[in-house]
Order: C-alpha cells, then structure tokens, then sequence
C-alpha cells in the first residue's frame, strides 16, 4: 500500500520520498482498513510541510563504480498555508562485469495548499527514468 491505497504501480519502491512506513501485523490490521490476516505494509510517501524548512542532501560511493546523490528540499511558500518539496535521487549502480550499469533517476514534487483551518490538499507526481545494461 502507498499512502493507505492499493498500489496500482510497478515503480519499484525507493526510500528517497518517504515519510515513515507503517507495518500492521496479524489478524488486527484487518480492523485499519482491507487487509490480509497476516498484515500488510503501508509507505508514506513525502509531503510538503507548511511550517519549517527542511534541506538534505546525502551521496554514497562503492567499489564498483556505482554512487547515489539524494537531495529533499521542502519550502514554506506562505507560512502555514502553502508549501512546496522537491526529493530526487540519482543512482547508479556498478557491476565487476563492465560496460554492465544500472541508472535510475526520480524527483518527485509534492504541494500543500491550506486554504482554511480545516481544509488541506495535498498534490503529488513523481517521475521516474530507470536504463540498464546488464551482464551477459
């Protein structure tokens, strides 16, 4: 499940964009919605946040050849009304096996409209470009 619905994609999942991931074990998580009797999983996907700014950026390096830059971005627009994100992650990964390579590009870009007290929308969209080269 992403976001408490059915998944309807096949983009493998990546950490880049979430929040939190819920878990829901055993014949209980019936009770939290339609579910299987042995538990389902739950990932929350990022959302802006009106009230603070957040600015992460984080790279990685292997053996291989292989490295992945992450990048999060999130801006209050007008404060406790309107807000943007930006998450992206470029991974490239390194095979012993050369000209093999794998490389996946994401960026998502999430918006937070709060009009009135109790009224929020929430919009998503996430893009996603994935070529690989495998080994014989």
């Amino acid at each position: 499940m992403v976001g408490g619905f059915a998944a309807s994609s096949s983009l493998p999942i990546d950490p880049y964009n979430l929040d939190s991931v819920e878990i829901a074990r055993g014949p209980n998580s019936t009770t939290a919605g339609l579910s299987d009797a042995g538990g389902t999983v739950n990932l929350n996907l990022s959302r802006a946040n009106a009230t603070r700014e957040i600015s992460s950026i984080s790279s990685r390096v292997d053996s291989y050849g292989g490295y992945r830059v992450s990048l999060d971005l999130n801006r209050p627009l007008i404060r406790n009304q309107l807000a943007l994100r930006f998450a992206a992650v470029y991974n490239e990964v390194g095979y012993v096996r050369k000209p093999s390579v794998d490389r996946t590009n994401r960026q998502q870009l999430a918006l937070n409209f709060r009009p009135f007290r109790k009224t929020n929308f929430n919009a998503s969209y996430e893009l996603f470009h994935e070529w690989a080269q495998r080994a014989n």
